[in-house]
């Protein structure tokens, strides 16, 4: 009462206080309780706490790994010429290949790098040597090479009577060889990066006439094995349009006789599907019947074209078939397979064929 009559306010305070709803048991917090220290020396201000074994073997790892970068390091600035470019390397050690190495190594590198076949590394071996011996005969050094030395080459090589297609392929070659040479650093520069590859005259490709085709066709003697396998061929090379290399590289696998179709491997490796004609289809199964088991032997394996010794027909004696044929047909001008090739695409593009059809049957990566 006492603090009631010291204090007026408190009345009316713990009147308040006592006319508020109780709270509801969905209200009520929990009592949080703190966790009782732990029982212990005191630590002081300073103190470190020691490190744990693992954090010591990692700390120790990268203090290891640390110093075997440094004796790495150390190693390969002692080994210098072993890690250096290939220019840094010819520098320190004054030595440079010679043309015939640099030669070797871009033919490696086409072989295997990019896949080329055999026919096309020759041809860039042949046209390569003759520049190289060029440049030798004329005093020439390859890492001095200029733009006015490759104008005067394909100059001579066109007096002396190269066509106008091999000029153009031995410009190309040359080109992509000092290429090759500036991306490896054998030399500094490429000298022929502006210089400019002889214009291709456009003309229509030689064909022959239906006329002419069908007096090919029939003067292969039909009765015996060798007869049958060159009308077979002649069948499928003019019906197909086969380059002579897929012809002679089937196998007997590659025949399917279900969907009038044949497998070939054209350039780069690259499989596709050759249609054949009705003609085509039945001097094939005939050859198959009649012709190939009198020419089998045991060195013949699965391929398709058996010469008369019984191995794979080469694409040697095609051409020399087709030309023989050609002259007893009494055909005008050089008659060979690929000219066989053209004349299907062009009769089939005068016969109402689409031009990205007989592409895609070509087997060509553009309609030009």
């Amino acid at each position: 009462m006492a603090a009631l009559a010291q204090d007026p306010g408190r009345a009316s305070r713990i009147r308040r206080r006592s006319h508020r709803p109780p709270r509801s048991l969905g209200t009520l917090r929990p009592v949080r309780r703190r966790a009782p220290k732990p029982q212990g020396r005191r630590r002081s201000r300073n103190h470190r706490p020691r490190p744990s074994p693992r954090i010591t073997r990692r700390t120790e790892s990268t203090a290891s790994r640390r110093r075997e970068t440094w004796r790495t390091s150390e190693r390969k600035t002692a080994l210098a010429p072993s890690y250096v470019s290939y220019s840094e390397f010819v520098t320190t050690n004054s030595v440079s290949p010679s043309p015939e190495e640099s030669l070797d190594r871009y033919l490696r590198h086409l072989q295997h790098g990019r896949g080329l076949s055999h026919h096309t590394i020759r041809n860039y071996r042949s046209d390569i040597s003759h520049f190289l011996a060029w440049l030798e005969q004329h005093d020439h050094q390859l890492a001095d090479l200029s733009r006015a030395d490759y104008r005067q080459y394909l100059a001579d090589i066109r007096s002396g009577g190269i066509a106008e297609a091999s000029v153009r392929r031995r410009a190309s070659t040359i080109r992509s060889f000092t290429r090759h040479l500036n991306r490896t650093d054998e030399i500094e520069r490429d000298p022929l990066v502006l210089a400019s590859t002889p214009k291709a005259t456009s003309h229509l490709p030689t064909v022959l006439s239906q006329r002419d085709i069908e007096a090919l066709l029939s003067v292969p003697d039909i009765s015996t094995p060798s007869g049958i396998r060159d009308r077979a061929m002649l069948e499928v090379l003019y019906g197909s349009g086969l380059r002579v290399s897929e012809l002679v590289g089937m196998r007997m696998t590659d025949h399917d006789d279900d969907y009038n179709a044949i497998r070939v491997l054209g350039k780069g490796d690259k499989q596709r599907m050759a249609l054949l004609g009705k003609s085509a289809r039945q001097w094939l199964q005939r050859y198959l019947r009649d012709g190939r088991p009198a020419l089998v032997t045991s060195k013949s394996q699965t391929w398709l074209w058996l010469n008369r010794f019984g191995g794979p027909l080469s694409a040697r004696a095609v051409q020399l078939s087709v030309r023989r044929y050609a002259q007893r047909a009494c055909l005008p001008g050089d008659v060979h397979p690929h000219l066989l090739r053209h004349s299907f695409a062009t009769h089939m593009i005068d016969g109402g064929a689409d031009v990205r059809v007989v592409q895609e049957l070509l087997g060509h990566a553009s309609v030009s």
